[in-house]
């Protein structure tokens, strides 16, 4: 059978090395019907470099490819699947915490897998802080954070987002990052606001509300998420958690949102509908931690997110809202802030580090 004749399927793999080190292909493997390089990899692909391989068969092509980073030794995957029957798939890994490899399979039997070898890692709510590691050659990072929601329980007012604030951070090989993922309102019990870690002396949780006579479903505040250095305790960056919804009874107009974080742009967020006139102000606690919502009534206002300052709970006798919490990010260059869209779910925060270039 002529080469020529085998290329029923082709797989075509491009690889870009962010990791700020050079990396050693160690394996490289190619498998199907009849199997042949047309493209092999390279043995070393540069910092900032980009590299290639492709192969193709009679059907069901497949590369598998290893390299290893050279100053660190950590180990990349890449594997890439054309089959005659069923979906085309590109993956990719990593033994280290302090990388990440996001992968993209291409269409057809010709495809292009695109894979991206960088620094970084995605951390979701576990209710402690977590720590990252700077890597070897890196000297900047892309963070995104954000701040934990509000959600609907009973027939409080829909849920709001938390903060959402991603910038650039200068850093060094070797350092050490404290992230901690703040949770939506009422995580882990309906009352409870929030989590939010503790620093220096800083409580970054939502505001809680009274479990006292007729609660009703007034909505906690959501969690401020934090990235802080490990060593020094100074923030990055603070992304403000929403302000928890109101709740009514037949004796209220109606149950009122909380506040976004983030809302039009602004690093206070949103303060709570109805404001002025009873809905908790963003921003504007005194604490970190976002104000609890206290008395007992039919008319239950929201509590108040947490932040850089917590927002005030909305005032009770009109199923108020509470106000979201402030956000700041004094460790991120060209930082920018929005308001995340909420589907009145389980919101929790988020933290996506990744290359900067």
């Amino acid at each position: 059978m002529s080469a020529q004749s085998d290329k029923a399927t082709q797989v075509h793999m491009v690889f870009v090395n962010k990791t700020g080190q050079a990396l050693n292909l160690t394996a490289a493997t190619h498998s199907g019907n009849n199997t042949h390089w047309e493209t092999q990899a390279p043995p070393t692909v540069a910092a900032g470099a980009t590299g290639n391989a492709s192969a193709y068969s009679a059907g069901n092509c497949q590369i598998d490819l290893t390299y290893t980073g050279a100053d660190d030794s950590a180990v990349f995957k890449l594997q890439g699947i054309t089959p005659l029957i069923g979906d085309n798939s590109a993956s990719g890994s990593s033994s280290s915490d302090s990388y990440t490899v996001p992968a993209s399979a291409g269409s057809g039997y010709n495809p292009t897998d695109t894979y991206t070898i960088e620094p970084g890692g995605t951390f979701s709510y576990t209710g402690h802080p977590e720590e990252y590691t700077v890597p070897v050659g890196i000297t900047q990072l892309k963070i995104q954070a954000v701040g934990g929601g509000t959600f609907n329980i009973g027939t409080a007012a829909f849920g709001t987002g938390g903060a959402n604030v991603a910038g650039i951070a200068t850093v060094t090989p070797g350092q050490v990052l404290t992230v901690a993922v703040a949770s939506s309102g009422s995580v882990p019990s309906k009352y409870a606001g929030g989590w939010g870690m503790t620093l220096n002396g800083n409580n970054y949780s939502g505001g809680n509300v009274d479990e006292a006579g007729d609660r009703l479903s007034a909505q906690t505040g959501g969690g401020a998420t934090v990235v802080a250095d490990s060593e020094t305790g100074s923030i990055l960056v603070v992304a403000g958690g929403g302000g928890g919804g109101g709740d009514m009874s037949t004796s209220c107009d109606q149950a009122h949102r909380g506040g976004n974080g983030g809302q039009g742009g602004s690093w206070t967020g949103g303060n709570g509908n109805p404001y002025p006139g009873g809905g908790g102000e963003a921003g504007a606690n005194g604490s970190t931690e976002g104000q609890a919502s206290t008395s007992a009534d039919d008319c239950a206002g929201g509590a108040g997110g947490g932040g850089v300052q917590g927002g005030l709970a909305g005032s009770d006798g009109n199923g108020a809202g509470g106000g979201a919490g402030s956000s700041a990010a004094p460790g991120l260059d060209s930082a920018t802030i929005s308001a995340v869209a909420n589907s009145g779910n389980l919101e929790n925060g988020l933290v996506v580090i990744s290359s900067a270039s």
